[in-house]
């Protein structure tokens, strides 16, 4: 059988086979279209760059373009690139059970990925469990596709089609600029211009901490009973390449007044607002056992950040997601509220002309010489990301569609160093709603430089799919 989807920026497919070994059917192979000499050939797998390469030399058959018996991919779909992913085992007589692969396309911007499965021996679920072989191919938020067959073999074709993004968010220039940037920053400490929030106003707010430690260096979201959005640029070590251990650090929840993380150069008798000044909201208060004992400090049982997390050139898609060692049960009162994703109905809203609300423990200005000790908010516009790619490139940054804008253009107010992970939240109707994560800006609250964040309507289906098995506060009993 044939089938047809189409996503709006990814694609899931998922296959999972029996713990048996199963005989197919040589007519089934042969509804393929693989024939013996294909079996025999090997896989011929490219990676974006080399297929770019190829482009560009025209020497590119995109027919060659195959994934054939691998698992676990993850795939950047382009205009004029086709992908084909074949099953795993496809053509052989029996294959060995329990195997379970996933292959994860994500289209660029304009491009909603759009697939054709030739599906064989195999019928559409009826939503009860699969006993036999299954299929899914989801979107990852929207919709999915489950099928199951005691004899598994498919086909998938992959391609572009124009993104319905296009007519909601006007493409950014992006032409390439030269190689001499302003200096911009990845936003570790600050809330500029803001005020000290009341305690428990942004629940979901947690704190990524060193470990054993009440020092946060990064912020971040809690959306469900175990899962944090967090900065990518947070969790990954620059220097050895990788990310850092779960092990090295800490999620801590319900905190309002932390320890002060401090700069190696900190000039302990400047005041206020000076050069490497400590002195900062809360900088001289005195510790309350009091104010501790709902603080709930959690270890790591995963860190994922995202597969095109561009990391050396202009931090795109700079978002990771934390997954706890323990899950939260919502029936304690002492378990924060969770905060609202933006509605997965409404996928391409742009929020330009929303006033956001950013919080965390950073810095109270750029050349401070520590973070705030109690937690800061402040009201910031967003702006339209056109005008925002503009001011950038004047710095020669590159504002890309995966970012959201938000801030004055005569500076005034902003997020800062530390902050980076954080919430950028807004209110509709009786709530409030993640709209963004602090990423970078050039310094702090100056004038044509707002802050940059993570646009999160972009990277809702790949945030479900990472979160399958939790439990979200809206369904919970």
């Amino acid at each position: 059988m044939l089938t047809n989807f189409i996503a709006s920026s990814i694609i899931f497919l998922i296959f999972s086979q029996l713990n048996v070994e199963i005989e197919t059917h040589a007519t089934s192979v042969s509804q393929s279209g693989i024939n013996s000499s294909e079996q025999s050939r090997k896989p011929q797998i490219f990676n974006r760059q080399e297929l770019l390469r190829r482009q560009k030399r025209g020497s590119l058959d995109y027919s060659e373009v195959e994934y054939r018996g691998t698992c676990h991919q993850t795939l950047k779909l382009e205009p004029n690139i086709n992908i084909k992913i074949i099953s795993p085992y496809h053509g052989m007589k029996a294959y060995p059970g329990g195997l379970e692969c996933e292959w994860e396309i994500i289209g660029v911007w304009g491009c909603s990925p759009a697939v054709t499965c030739e599906i064989i021996d195999i019928r559409k679920s009826t939503g009860e469990e699969c006993s036999e072989d299954e299929f899914m191919i989801s979107d990852g938020a929207w919709s999915e596709q489950r099928f199951c067959g005691p004899n598994m073999g498919f086909s998938c074709s992959l391609h572009c089609q124009k993104s319905k993004r296009i007519q909601n968010l006007k493409k950014v220039d992006l032409t390439p600029v030269p190689p001499h940037k302003e200096e911009y920053k990845r936003r570790k400490q600050r809330i500029v211009g803001g005020e000290t929030a009341k305690k428990g106003e942004f629940p979901w707010q947690v704190a990524l901490v060193l470990k054993d430690t009440r020092t946060p260096f990064c912020g971040g979201s809690l959306i469900n009973d175990r899962t944090i959005v967090t900065a990518a640029h947070c969790v990954y070590n620059f220097e050895e390449l990788e990310l850092f251990p779960a092990s090295s650090m800490d999620i801590l929840l319900n905190g309002h007044l932390l320890d002060q993380f401090l700069e190696d150069d900190v000039d302990h008798d400047a005041e206020a607002n000076e050069v490497k000044s400590k002195k900062s909201a809360g900088w001289d208060a005195v510790d309350d056992p009091e104010d501790r004992k709902d603080e709930m400090i959690l270890e790591i049982e995963e860190v994922m950040i995202h597969p095109f997390y561009d990391m050396f050139e202009n931090d795109d898609s700079d978002i990771a997601l934390i997954h706890l060692k323990r899950k939260l049960s919502f029936k304690d009162e002492n378990t924060p509220t969770p905060i609202c994703l933006p509605d997965v109905q409404v996928p391409f809203k742009d929020y330009k002309g929303s006033v956001g609300i950013v919080s965390g423990w950073g810095k109270a200005h750029f050349k401070a010489g520590g973070s705030t000790r109690l937690l800061q908010k402040v009201d910031v516009p967003v702006i339209d990301l056109t005008t925002c790619g503009t001011w950038y490139k004047e710095g020669h940054i590159s504002i890309t569609e995966n970012m959201l804008c938000a801030g004055y253009e005569d500076g005034q107010k902003d997020s800062c160093s530390g902050d980076s992970g954080g919430p950028l939240v807004t209110k509709e109707g009786n709530k409030y709603v993640l709209i963004g994560v602090v990423s970078f800006g050039s310094e702090c609250a100056k004038p044509k430089r707002p802050g940059v964040y993570v646009r999160v309507t972009e990277f809702l289906p790949w945030i479900y799919h990472h979160s399958r098995g939790s439990i979200w506060a809206r369904n919970a009993a």
